[in-house]
């Protein structure tokens, strides 16, 4: 036997029944033409050390020493002792023993197309691709699976005995299902024997006959498992069971089901789809029906429920000219009372939906919007609805204009015109009356559209001045008139007495007019400036800048139609006006009278300009705004000087700290019934003006610098979107009626504490009356793995805390736990949780709960 040893070598390689050294000399292995045919292989192999590489001639084989590296193909192989076998075409890899500390080092990893084995060590045959492998550790989608004796055929199926499944990344995992003996099908499934879960090298009375675990890449239809448990009040409990339907790469389905032994049930179907560079979205429709007590007991309730989530984004790809997106949250007031725990929004009493698509005409000033919106308000039960609203507009345009305008254009050029045109259909309503016929009859519609025409001058490059003449006309499926009815009988009182009566009239109205108007606005900055020497404040600026604007509006009475008429109000014969168009949903077309008004304006901003010891200036804000403006209505018969509206605010600390302050003055005093009348308030009692209201709020932050310390785990973001043209988002199998905590658990910041308070002051007549709020949140990382996270705040006017919620997460490698406790109030309730992190084994958790539920009806 010849041996060759060739130290550190670059890379060598064998083709055709030769091997290639280093130095491109070729040994011939054999000369038979039939038998070297027969051995051959049908591509290069290349291999290579760091350490060395022997070579034994007559028993053609090739040891590798040191990082051993080899490649055939789709084949790599690493480890730091490597045997060639070109005869068998053959490999055995294994780690090395270190002699001091006995620890095996440089173990093979061995991968094949997308598939990667680490283990023990490898015995692989190039031409018949069968294998035989020990302490085999492999990623299947996901999970970890581990064997103690494994073989790989030519189809690529693995045979595994003594095996474990786990989604744990150690070497030995923290919890196994341990499996006799298992098949892995690539991209298929993975099929076992007898199996039973092991937590902590513990083996637990948890067992199975058989299993089979999904291997697929991407998803697959299954399952959804529940959760069980008890509530008082409704009794035993599966909720969300189901199944799980993968339509396609870019849609799926959830169906899933709650029902509970005393007769409440509910239903759920949840869908996602994404096309990528197109669209993405999600639709959601949840039924219940809410069962609590006894049905001729006392305490006995019963409901029924309905909730519809609808979100959906284009991309801005997609179509650069159109867009189409939607965002919807519809549904009863009880759904909201009853099912959902979402704190944010078991506190909103409102909710919104919407949908809109828009389209712009490419190289042309034209456009179209068109959107629905529903407002709904949960405590009133109160709904309001636009059904839709479609709207078609032109751009300004300079019509005597040719190119772009210059600082020596003529006056006309700057005439500027310009056209909108708006539908509109709105419904008012309530839930019990939603879906009744009269709901549709009282349905307000109407068409507006305006072409507005104006200049724009400037004067001293100080003074603005733009003329205007818009024309604007409404129509409207009918109109009102009113009348001084005596000796009517009253429904709500039960007695006959005399008053203004409204009566609609229908047919189609089309009212229109023609509104000059003139304006004109002057402003100016005013700078001053603060200077200090031998001081670190260098200089402190203000910026005031006060601005007056003018507007006025002739009378157009008898050369526009006149669509105001005067009514009779009370028995001694006093008149009001009022407009056929007063109960529409839009305003009249043309104004009574002339219109005239002064706005006046000053604006102020101080900021500091500081040195530190080390040379470098800073400029800080004092006083980031702090407004004033009123106006001065100049026909007017009294009355004639608007409120005195005051606004400001100012930051501290890099923004951490906010103040936003702002009031409302009246100049003029009240009368001995709390009415105002033209007289000022410092005539009639010596004060400059009445504050009829007024605001502070002050929003802090504090969080410590961000920690250096390595995160443990930061669980997936929810508004985080992934690039990919797959669907996003999971289902996890979790009851979300139960799920108060959050998902989203970051680790970057130690701790954290936001707190908001604000007050208001209101006294609009005599009486006076001040709302305060008080809001604190934040979180605390104990350690890299301990997360305290937490809401509340103080109502003043019950003088207890708002609803309040404390989350614990512990992370624990491939386990996570997590604490969710409201510990008092109406939702008074707790859950724990303690799971696999893995969406793979999503079931195999414990989770237990008291539902808030019980504390509604005792």
């Amino acid at each position: 036997m010849v041996f060759l040893l060739i130290p550190c070598t670059k890379a060598s390689g064998l083709y055709g029944g030769y091997i290639i050294h280093a130095n491109d000399t070729l040994v011939q292995q054999d000369t038979d033409p039939e038998k070297t045919r027969e051995r051959a292989l049908t591509s290069r192999v290349d291999y290579n050390a760091t350490d060395s590489i022997t070579f034994a001639l007559e028993d053609q084989k090739v040891f590798l020493y040191g990082s051993g590296f080899v490649k055939y193909e789709d084949i790599e192989l690493r480890a730091d002792y490597i045997e060639i076998d070109f005869s068998k075409d053959e490999i055995y890899a294994s780690g090395i023993t270190d002699s001091t500390t006995g620890e095996v080092t440089g173990k093979p990893v061995f991968t094949e197309g997308e598939e990667t084995f680490r283990a023990e060590t490898i015995r692989y045959n190039f031409r018949t691709r069968k294998g035989h492998i020990s302490g085999v550790i492999t990623e299947q989608e996901g999970g970890f699976l581990h064997g103690e004796t494994t073989k790989k055929q030519d189809n690529d199926h693995i045979h595994i005995q003594r095996g474990k499944f786990t989604t744990c990344d150690e070497d030995d995992p923290h919890f196994h299902i341990a499996m006799s003996r298992a098949k892995v099908i690539p991209d298929d499934k993975i099929i076992s024997g007898p199996l039973y879960l092991v937590i902590e090298d513990i083996p637990l009375p948890l067992g199975l006959p058989f299993g089979f675990f999904p291997n697929t890449k991407g998803r697959t239809s299954g399952v959804i498992a529940p959760s069980y448990g008890e509530e008082r009040t409704r009794g035993f409990y599966l909720a969300g069971a189901g199944y799980y339907f993968a339509i396609s790469d870019h849609m799926d389905l959830s169906v899933k089901g709650d029902i509970y032994s005393l007769g409440s049930w509910g239903f759920e179907a949840q869908s996602n789809y994404r096309k990528r560079y197109r669209y993405n979205g999600s639709f959601r429709f949840a039924y219940s029906k809410n069962v609590a007590g006894q049905e001729g007991l006392p305490g006995f309730h019963e409901n029924e429920s309905y909730n519809i989530a609808w979100q959906h984004r284009q991309d801005a790809k997609a179509s650069p000219n159109s867009n189409f997106s939607a965002s919807v949250n519809f549904g009863s007031s009880a759904y909201n009372r009853y099912n959902e725990v979402d704190p944010d929004r078991h506190a909103t009493n409102t909710a919104q939906s919407s949908a809109s698509y828009s389209y712009n005409w490419p190289e042309l000033p034209f456009s179209l919007r068109a959107n629905a919106r529903i407002n709904q308000n949960f405590s009133q039960e109160t709904i309001d609805m636009s059904l839709p609203t479609v709207s078609f507009n032109m751009a300004r345009q300079y019509p005597f204009r040719s190119g772009m305008g210059t600082a020596d254009s003529r006056w006309y050029e700057n005439i500027q015109v310009s056209y909108s045109a708006k539908i509109d259909n709105r419904i008012n309503t309530t839930e019990s009356m939603l879906f009744q016929p009269e709901t549709l009859r009282n349905m307000r519609s109407g068409f507006q559209h305006d072409i507005p025409v104006s200049a724009n001058f400037r004067m001293l490059n100080v003074i603005n001045i733009t003329p205007s003449v818009t024309y604007s006309g409404v129509m409207f499926p009918n109109s009102i008139r009113k009348r001084w009815v005596e000796d009517i009988y009253d429904e709500g009182s039960g007695e006959y007495v005399s008053k203004v009566v409204t009566d609609t009239i229908p047919g189609v109205v089309y009212g229109h007019a023609i509104n000059p108007s003139l304006s004109m606005s002057v402003s100016q900055d005013i700078f001053g400036m603060f200077q200090f020497s031998n001081s670190r404040v260098q200089a402190i600026r203000h910026v005031m800048t006060p601005s007056v604007s003018f507007s006025f509006t002739p009378d157009m009475e008898g050369i526009m139609p006149d669509y105001y008429r005067t009514v009779q109000v009370d028995e001694e014969g006093n008149e009001t006006t009022y407009s056929i168009f007063d109960n529409a949903i839009y305003r009249t077309p043309s104004i009574r009278g002339r219109a005239g008004n002064v706005s006046f304006r000053l604006s102020n901003n101080l900021e500091m300009k500081t040195r530190d010891s080390s040379g470098e200036e800073r400029k800080i804000k004092l006083l980031d705004r702090l407004n004033f403006q009123t106006g001065y209505n100049i026909y007017a018969d009294s009355l004639n000087w608007n409120t005195i509206g005051v606004t400001g605010s100012t930051s501290f600390m890099d923004n951490d700290i906010r103040v936003n302050f702002g009031a409302t003055i009246d100049p003029y005093a009240l009368d001995q019934d709390g009415r105002r009348y033209n007289k000022f308030e410092w005539t009639a009692n010596n004060r400059p003006g009445r504050v009829t209201r007024a605001n502070l709020s002050l929003d802090m932050r504090f969080r410590s610098a961000v920690d250096d310390r390595p995160a443990a785990r930061e669980t997936e973001d929810p508004s985080a979107v992934a690039a990919s043209d797959d669907i996003f988002g999971h289902l996890d199998g979790i009851d979300h009626t139960a799920h108060f905590y959050p998902d989203y658990v970051d680790f970057d910041v130690p701790w954290n504490i936001n707190l908001r308070y604000s007050v208001n002051y209101s006294k609009p007549g005599f009486d006076s009356r001040v709302t305060q709020t008080l809001n604190f949140s934040g979180d605390l990382s104990l350690t890299p793995k301990w997360k305290i996270q937490f809401s509340s705040g103080w109502d003043f006017d019950a003088r207890d805390f708002t609803m309040t919620n404390i989350s614990i997460y512990r992370d624990l490698h491939c386990w996570e736990m997590r604490f969710g406790v409201v510990p008092f109030g109406a939702r008074k309730s707790w859950n724990f949780t303690i799971q696999v992190k893995s969406q793979i084994l999503q079931d195999l958790r414990y989770q237990t709960q008291k539902s808030w539920y019980d504390n509604f009806f005792r």
